[in-house]
């Protein structure tokens, strides 16, 4: 870890600096077809104004459209029930699930950046690491 420029801290020592929420990433709107014999699922495009109005409807924290998807954010005792309900409207989930929000970010010179990615890269590829976290801000 010291090899990367990183240190390795006891679990939940910065925590503080995250705020657990449900991001959710919306694409489309999922169908499913039967075509030449075969069941398919085909992925509509999105109507991002269409979603936020129902979205509006729950309790989010914020949504935000970006590359013909939106992101919608939920707190996490909320996740589960926005997801449901979006979920009634056959909306196709590219990801959907609890994340750390950075509260605050950073910005770090080239080299450092550098450095920070070559230690989440060995980070993201050890088998016994789920997630890594970061506030590394654009």
């Amino acid at each position: 870890m010291q090899k990367y420029g990183g240190t390795l801290w006891a679990i939940g020592s910065v925590a503080w600096q995250f705020k657990e929420q449900g991001v959710m990433v919306i694409d489309g709107i999922s169908e499913t077809v039967q075509e030449k014999g075969k069941t398919i699922d085909k992925v509509h495009p999105l109507n991002a104004q269409e979603l936020e109005e129902r979205a509006m409807e729950l309790p989010i924290s914020d949504f935000e459209v970006e590359w013909g998807s939106a992101i919608v954010y939920a707190d996490k005792k909320d996740f589960d029930i926005v997801q449901k309900w979006l979920e009634k409207f056959h909306y196709h989930f590219v990801e959907a699930d609890i994340q750390f929000i950075p509260e605050n970010t950073v910005t770090l010179d080239e080299a450092a950046k550098t450095r920070l990615f070559t230690l989440l890269d060995m980070l993201e590829e050890d088998e016994d690491i789920d997630h890594v976290w970061h506030n590394l801000g654009n």
